[in-house]
């Protein structure tokens, strides 16, 4: 990969999937599994404010280049991206001129 392109992914994040799980009192419960860990460019492209439910809730919008590998490859809208503390709930991935080289996610942070 060119060095202009490994460059500006300075930011090294998860890429999680959701599984159910039994708890020991039988219920399912949702967790989330780390299934790669990538470098990518987190830039922030957009955020609105709405209240719902008279609470102010933020939301922004990323869009997220990662370096493509097999795992980021089989990344859908219900996966998710942890970058440090932070959680980016995926609206759309795709394969940046379907090279095998970088894929660019739309994600949404939910920050209040």
């Amino acid at each position: 990969m060119p060095a202009s392109l490994i460059g500006i992914k300075r930011h090294r994040v998860d890429l999680e999937r959701a599984t159910t799980v039994q708890t020991d009192t039988g219920a399912l419960a949702k967790t989330w599994t780390r299934i790669g860990r990538v470098w990518a460019d987190v830039t922030p492209i957009r955020g609105e404010e709405l209240t719902q439910a008279q609470q102010l809730t933020a939301t922004v919008s990323h869009r997220i280049r990662l370096r493509w590998s097999a795992a980021g490859a089989t990344l859908t809208p219900a996966d998710r991206i942890k970058w440090g503390g932070r959680l980016f709930e995926l609206v759309s991935v795709i394969d940046v001129g379907e090279r095998r080289r970088e894929l660019e996610a739309t994600a949404r942070e939910v920050v209040a």
